[in-house]
Order: C-alpha cells, then sequence, then structure tokens
C-alpha cells in the first residue's frame, strides 16, 4: 500500500489477490527511494516463499509502476530467475530523467540499470550471495545520498576470513572494488543482522551495524 497520511491508513493496496495468485509483491525484501527527489521509488520482492519475485519501479511516488523487465509484478514473476534482495535508488536523477537503479538479487552478484529496470547489466567485481536468504533481515546495500554514482554493499564474511568486506562502485553499480574491512569474530557466526547506512548530505560517509 501507498501511505499517505500518518493519521489515516490506507484504502488501496498495491498488492492484489486474483484467483489465490498474487498479482504483485507480497512479501517485499527492499525498498528505497532517490535522496534528491524522493518520488522516484524501487522495491523487490517475492510471493510463495521466495518461489517468484521480481521488483518494480514508481517516478510518481507509488501511485503507478513499472515492472523489472516487463515483469515481476504481475503472476507469475521471474519464478527462476533474480528476485527479492535488495535494492538502492541513485541519489540523483541521470540526463534520461530517471535515477540508477542497483539490485542485489537473492544468491546473486549485484547488477544495475539506467534505464528505470527495463534492461539489466551484470556487475562486475562484487561478490555473490550478499543477500543469501528473504529471511535474513540484514540491509547489505546503500546508495550515496550525494553522488548518483555511487554505491556502497556489505559482505557479512563471504570470504570467510573472519571480517566482513565493504564494496564501493563508483561508476553507477558497473564495477565494485574492496574499499575495506571490519575485523572481528565472524567466523563462527551463521546468523547475521548486520547493516550499512549512508549519512544524509553527506558524501562518502557510512555507518555499519554490529
Amino acid at each position: 500500500f501507498r501511505l499517505v497520511s500518518v493519521t489515516e491508513p490506507p484504502r488501496v493496496h498495491l498488492t492484489q489477490s486474483r484467483e489465490g495468485r498474487f498479482d504483485g509483491i507480497a512479501d517485499g525484501t527492499g525498498v528505497a527511494f532517490c535522496e534528491s527527489d524522493p518520488k522516484f521509488v524501487a522495491v523487490v520482492g517475492g510471493w510463495d516463499h521466495g518461489l517468484n519475485g521480481g521488483g518494480g519501479a514508481s517516478r510518481d511516488g507509488g501511485k503507478t509502476w513499472e515492472a523489472f523487465e516487463g515483469k515481476g509484478l504481475s503472476w507469475p514473476g521471474f519464478r527462476d530467475s533474480p528476485k527479492l534482495g535488495r535494492i538502492a535508488v541513485g541519489s540523483t536523477v541521470q540526463e534520461n530523467g530517471v535515477p540508477i537503479l542497483v539490485w542485489i538479487p537473492r544468491f546473486n552478484a549485484p547488477r544495475y540499470s539506467l534505464d528505470w529496470g527495463k534492461t539489466w547489466t551484470q556487475s562486475k567485481g562484487a561478490p555473490g550471495g550478499m543477500t543469501p536468504s528473504e529471511w535474513d533481515p540484514w540491509q547489505t546495500l546503500a546508495a550515496d545520498p550525494v553522488d548518483g554514482k555511487t554505491f556502497y554493499a556489505l559482505s557479512n564474511n563471504l570470504e570467510k576470513d573472519g571480517a566482513a568486506s565493504i564494496y564501493k562502485s563508483s561508476d553507477g553499480g558497473a564495477n565494485w572494488t574492496r574499499a575495506g574491512e571490519i575485523k572481528g569474530s565472524w567466523k563462527e557466526r551463521t546468523w547475521a543482522e548486520h547493516h550499512i547506512r549512508t549519512m544524509p548530505g553527506k558524501s562518502g560517509v557510512l555507518w555499519v551495524s554490529l
């Protein structure tokens, strides 16, 4: 649903049921907006406990939605294709009138879109699996609040070296480099709840919850 008031509940759900099947996203796993123009919103998720899913983006604050690659917001969705995970929206609008989208689907490496989700390109340099399950709550992807081409991602010890790795992209999600790490007693952890957050109005400032 689209919430426009803090005192009145929404009257219309964006996800509608049809013959017992969901025509939309029942289980949202990621939502983000453009820092400089919040009417640009993107969401990813799924239904049927992750068997199906996809995502979509809105240019008008959630009133209307455009499904990624022409599917993902209608049944049967992607099924074996990328779904769920985390989504980030670039903090500025490109010359083509839309921000950059970066998506880390469940069990996958990052990918990015320059045309508001119509087409996607696989990123290079970042590992897969930074969002391993729809049940894992950690938020591992963030957009820089000032630079619309910069994004950050957190790898929760995927390298099995006892450290959490911070990955950074400065070219709109196309290429990622390991920018830093957080040492700690991570080797025995099988359930992690660690999040990355940027600071509004401050480029390059990144917070990690431990």
